[in-house]
């Protein structure tokens, strides 16, 4: 006995229209989603250690710390060329000791920042990140700049300029990196995977 099935009583699922269907509707869709604007929930791609944020840690880990110790290290020497006395001076010598443990502590946090960024994936790790990058840039400043040498001689009459050339570069630093950390998408994807809204 032979049965046979009308196309009227096919299954869906042996219907021979359900692909190209299937395809249609899947073409449409994908063309709708590509002309919406760009949003959190379909730049979800934008996720982990890359761009912007990878130039941040590798700056906290090792740029930053090698710049200022090369800065440093160029300002003792050339003081030091020009002035040969310098060196019999207790005042000086508890200067670069001084100025050389704020710098150690400065690298410290820094790369403690940027291994927090690299490995972390929690906003605790960047909230963390936005108060150490105001710790090592301007506060760090006036620290270097002003409070020691003031401490030490007495007098930063003539440090003045230095002081306000390098605090000002380093708060708008410390302003622009927090305003990023605050308002990147990849950020906010990366260190806040379970909610996006979180601030």
């Amino acid at each position: 006995m032979r049965f046979s099935i009308s196309r009227k009583d096919k299954p869906r699922f042996l219907s021979e229209e359900i692909i190209p269907t299937k395809l249609s509707d899947s073409t449409t869709a994908g063309t709708a989603l590509s002309s919406q604007p760009p949003t959190k929930e379909n730049k979800i791609g934008l996720i982990g250690v890359k761009g912007w944020l990878q130039f941040l840690i590798v700056w906290l880990i090792l740029l930053g710390p090698l710049v200022n110790i090369v800065i440093i290290e160029a300002k003792f020497i050339g003081a030091e060329s020009n002035f040969p006395g310098l060196v019999s001076f207790n005042e000086w010598n508890v200067y670069k000791i001084s100025l050389w443990a704020a710098t150690v502590v400065c690298i410290a946090l820094s790369i403690f920042a940027g291994l927090g960024l690299a490995n972390g994936n929690s906003w605790k790790d960047v909230k963390r990140t936005k108060v150490i990058l105001f710790i090592v840039g301007p506060l760090a400043a006036l620290l270097m700049k002003a409070l020691i040498p003031f401490m030490i001689f007495g007098s930063i009459k003539e440090m003045i300029p230095e002081i306000i050339g390098l605090f000002f570069p380093s708060l708008l630093w410390a302003f622009f990196w927090t305003f990023f950390l605050s308002k990147s998408i990849r950020v906010h994807n990366t260190y806040c995977r379970n909610n996006l809204s979180e601030d």
